[in-house]
């Protein structure tokens, strides 16, 4: 799968083969940077867990600070 947002983009596959392919196509056509393992990527804390297969976006952090800030919590 391949998420774009502006200049943020973050890559990832079953497949090492298929994300290879994939990110020599895109360094051959833009400067790219790579920061390691995603930790965050546009206000989502990501959790990964290899052993599973099992890959989890959410927004605990942002949800509990809505609530803290405009409901008191």
């Amino acid at each position: 799968m391949l998420l774009v947002y502006v200049d943020d983009i973050l890559l990832f596959s079953a497949s090492t083969a298929l994300l290879d392919s994939a990110k020599q196509m895109l360094e051959m056509q833009f400067k790219c940077s790579k920061m390691g393992e995603v930790k965050y990527y546009l206000g989502m804390h990501v959790e990964r867990d290899v052993e599973k297969g099992v890959l989890r976006l959410h927004q605990r952090k942002y949800c509990e600070g809505l609530a803290e800030n405009t409901l008191g919590w």
